[in-house]
């Protein structure tokens, strides 16, 4: 395939996955038990490179998947937490794709965002890992989802 055919293949995917998204972070608590000043954000690291991640659990509770996308980034209470993920891999953009399944813990601290990246490994039989980075309290990412920008807040 073609490169530049390849790269706007990637971004039609990716395009069609973040209209299915929620623009906010999902709440992986009752609503209204937590102010957002005392929770966690995790979320997927920005980059495709033919991989699209979404966090299918949080302590074993299934996110709100739809289809095959599920929410790239949650809200989560302080404390050890276990993160289900799920790497769809497109080789080379062509129209199948694999997944593969992590389970990442963090013990995860007040007003900070957790970066889950993945790690693509060999050139013929590719390996594929994940794990998560702690960005701080002062990280300035986010996405772009119809025309809009996201990033994760902490303000009550």
């Amino acid at each position: 395939m073609h490169p530049i055919i390849a790269r706007l293949a990637l971004a039609t995917i990716t395009l069609a996955l973040a209209a299915c998204a929620l623009p906010p972070p999902q709440l992986t608590y009752p609503e209204g038990s937590l102010k957002n000043s005392e929770t966690a954000v995790i979320m997927r690291k920005q980059g495709t490179d033919g991989v699209i991640i979404g966090v299918t659990s949080v302590n074993g509770n299934k996110t709100s998947c739809i289809a095959q996308s599920c929410p790239p980034w949650v809200r989560v209470k302080p404390g050890l937490t276990k993160i289900g993920v799920k790497a769809d891999i497109y080789p080379s953009l062509a129209l199948t794709y694999s997944a593969k399944d992590f389970y990442l813990e963090v013990d995860a601290l007040p007003r900070h965002t957790y970066l889950i990246e993945y790690l693509i490994e060999g050139s013929v039989q590719k390996t594929i890992s994940a794990r998560i980075v702690d960005a701080g309290t002062q990280y300035k990412g986010g996405y772009e989802i119809r025309g809009q920008f996201y990033s994760p807040t902490f303000e009550p």
